[in-house]
């Protein structure tokens, strides 16, 4: 009897490091700049982590686990993550994450 063995990732921690690595800062003069990230670019670094994931931990089927808006450390510990209010996310981070909600199995809990 074999069994198919499940990894769950923390797929927040991938996204972020796929669309931060593909992410570009332009300077166009004038104290003008911007970020721009090839989408390909930013899948394809998200898909070759999963897919290195997978092999390294020999599992069949993966879910990845998002975090949802409401949180409830939060409500524990009101200041829970408050020094990232100031951090822009990449880009192309919102992307990924929608990207992932449309061809993987993801689960996602307060």
């Amino acid at each position: 009897m074999s069994s198919k063995k499940v990894g769950l990732l923390d797929t927040d921690i991938l996204c972020f490091q796929a669309s931060s690595a593909a992410q570009t800062a332009i300077n166009w003069g004038n104290d003008w700049w911007t970020y721009h990230a090839d989408f390909n670019t930013v899948r394809s670094i998200f898909e070759g982590k999963v897919d290195y994931i997978i092999k390294a931990c020999q599992v069949d089927e993966v879910i990845m686990c998002l975090t949802d808006a409401e949180n409830f450390r939060k409500s524990i510990y009101p200041e829970y993550k408050s020094n990232r209010k100031e951090v822009q996310k990449p880009c192309a981070y919102a992307g990924i994450v929608e990207y992932v909600k449309d061809n993987y199995e993801t689960f996602q809990r307060p």
